[in-house]
């Protein structure tokens, strides 16, 4: 059995979570294969960016030149919340948080731009790959704080989405944090 729901990017074909055929351990052992096996990607396109990065630090180019900045509500708004959980957990808008993950177990997309009643605006983008990793990685701190099944189901559906992406920058340290912590969870679940 192949655990096939990464396939093909999930945010062109949605994922039909509730008639996926589960083949009891054939199909845990296909997960965790599948996850390991992305960790591999990461391995290899860490050592090959190494290899790249040094080439270019030795031939004095600037490898600073590149940088991201986010231009997004949904990930400003992620980054918020990832802060507020880090600074204060008092100041946390759970309101925001419910919102998000109602949209997300709908839409199965995390959107640029949602209306003031959180109502996702259609025609903006949903394939900026940064939503999916600071959601995931949001998922991961309420999930550890709560132990609520809800931010593991998101985590584990956020991060089939990112595994699913046919592109190398999501192949990334923090991208592997959260797919290590999210195997971890999985284990002490089914363990």
């Amino acid at each position: 059995m192949q655990y096939d729901l990464t396939n093909n990017n999930l945010l062109i074909n949605k994922a039909n979570y509730n008639y996926y055929p589960y083949k009891g351990a054939k199909f845990i052992d296909s997960y965790f294969l599948q996850r390991n096996s992305f960790l591999c990607k990461i391995e290899l396109y860490d050592n090959c960016k190494n290899k790249v990065v040094n080439n270019f630090a030795n031939n004095n180019f600037n490898n600073n030149t590149y940088f991201y900045s986010i231009n997004n509500i949904t990930a400003i708004k992620l980054s918020g919340l990832l802060i507020s959980f880090i600074n204060n957990k008092d100041s946390i808008d759970f309101e925001l948080i419910l919102k998000l993950l109602k949209s997300f177990s709908v839409n199965q997309k995390l959107y640029n731009f949602y209306t003031e009643n959180f109502v996702p605006i259609k025609k903006s983008l949903y394939t900026t790959t940064p939503n999916y990793i600071l959601f995931a990685k949001l998922c991961i701190i309420l999930y550890k704080e709560t132990k609520h099944l809800t931010y593991l189901n998101s985590l584990i559906k956020t991060n089939d989405i990112i595994t699913s992406f046919q592109t190398p920058c999501i192949l990334n340290n923090l991208t592997k944090e959260i797919i290590e912590t999210e195997i971890i969870f999985v284990k002490s679940i089914i363990l």
